[in-house]
């Protein structure tokens, strides 16, 4: 199991369909713009949607890389203080 996150894209988009940031789980609405990476980690692939509210809060943190809830408690942190700054919206 490979447990190293490596970024294989990163854009800004805008949105086509709602969703929930998945860093503060507040809805991006269609016509938003976010940011969308496609990560490898675990052995596989994944997207990772976030408003550019907490893409802008993640870069300017500590440990600008995505982060995972697991991995935060893991290292004792709180995930909302490190990345789910949206739910202030």
């Amino acid at each position: 199991m490979n447990l190293t996150m490596t970024l294989l894209r990163e854009k800004e988009t805008t949105c086509r369909k709602p969703f929930r940031c998945m860093a503060g789980n507040v809805m991006v609405e269609k016509g938003e713009k976010y940011m969308k990476a496609t990560v490898a980690w675990d052995d596989r692939v994944y997207d990772w949607k976030q408003c550019l509210k907490c893409y802008q809060a993640q870069q300017e943190s500590d440990r600008p890389e995505y982060l995972y809830e697991e991995e935060c408690f893991n290292e004792g942190w709180a995930y909302e203080d490190k990345v789910g700054c949206c739910a202030d919206k």
